[in-house]
């Protein structure tokens, strides 16, 4: 299909108190949207508008928010290709007396797939933020990529990313951050195993001060019987800075034993009981404090099922 439109419309007259003498508010909200494809290329675009009073009770609805969006594939036998450009303001109204905040991102996707176990995908993105009466001016470049293999119950993931912000203001508070994780797994019908590792270093370049933080995990379930199945999450971090003002350290550890009873109960309940242990230890060496905690709980509960 070259070309499909579509608009949406909608109205709401929301009270957050009906208990004032203020009275509900009106506003508004639309989308419209095109895209289309021609061969190995598509494309899409958009425009929306939510207007400062728009609410829907009971959902999460970013209100007082407008702009545009521009997407583009191209899609070969090896390789495919994306771009993204897009244009977002808050204070659709100007009536903020923190004024109004421009927010500009640009995007290049790229993806390689000449071995299809072992995908590779690179990113850059950049984000532009302004703001006169607030004073924001902030540019932030974002390099990422990530590699994966999958074969039969083993697969592996590794991905990165540097992002680095200048602020353009007087203040100038400029900042990295850098952020890489090797994680894999083994999956069989009755057991598996899930190791992560993450390290993330941010930094100011006003004081040359860097922050890192370590962090490793191991998640194991297993079946032992057909009914009793056993759950372990075990984490350890280390958050440490080039200039000793921080040193912590967190370990962690979730072990759970379930038991589901195989058959059901009068015909419309499945029961389940299961006892679990949580460790939790914190230390910080800078100020000297020490914590450490132990739980052991047992919970029951089940599934109803019936139909009329």
């Amino acid at each position: 299909q070259k070309l499909a439109t579509s608009f949406e419309y909608d109205r709401s007259n929301y009270d957050s108190d009906t208990s004032d003498s203020i009275h509900p508010k009106s506003d508004k909200a639309y989308l419209l949207s095109a895209n289309g494809a021609i061969r190995n290329f598509s494309y899409s675009a958009e425009y929306e508008y939510t207007g400062l009073y728009y609410q829907v009770p009971g959902n999460y609805v970013r209100s007082d928010w407008e702009g545009y969006t521009l997407n583009s594939y191209l899609t070969l036998e090896k390789h495919s290709f994306g771009a993204m450009y897009s244009e977002y303001n808050d204070d659709v109204e100007q009536v903020s007396i923190y004024g109004r905040t421009n927010s500009t991102e640009y995007r290049l996707d790229y993806s390689l797939n000449i071995f299809p176990s072992v995908p590779i995908t690179l990113q850059w993105m950049k984000n532009i933020e302004k703001n006169r009466i607030s004073v924001i001016d902030n540019y932030t470049d974002t390099y990422s990529s990530s590699i994966s293999y999958m074969k039969d119950m083993y697969s592996l993931y590794f991905t990165s990313s540097y992002s680095e912000t200048n602020d353009r203001t007087i203040d100038d508070i400029d900042s990295s951050l850098f952020s890489s994780n090797l994680s894999g797994s083994y999956i069989k019908e009755w057991f598996s195993i899930q190791p992560s590792i993450d390290f993330n270093r941010s930094k100011d370049f006003q004081t040359h001060v860097y922050t890192d933080t370590k962090t490793g995990s191991l998640t194991v379930t297993a079946t032992l019987l057909e009914n009793v199945s056993i759950n372990n999450l075990g984490s350890y971090s280390r958050i440490t800075a080039n200039d000793h003002s921080v040193e912590q350290d967190y370990y962690s550890n979730d072990f759970q034993l379930t038991y589901e009873h195989p058959k059901r109960i009068w015909g419309i309940f499945s029961p389940k009981a299961s006892l679990g242990a949580r460790y939790y230890k914190t230390k910080d060496k800078i100020m000297d404090v020490y914590t450490e905690e132990a739980i052991v709980y047992m919970t029951l509960s089940g599934n109803f099922e019936t139909s009329f």
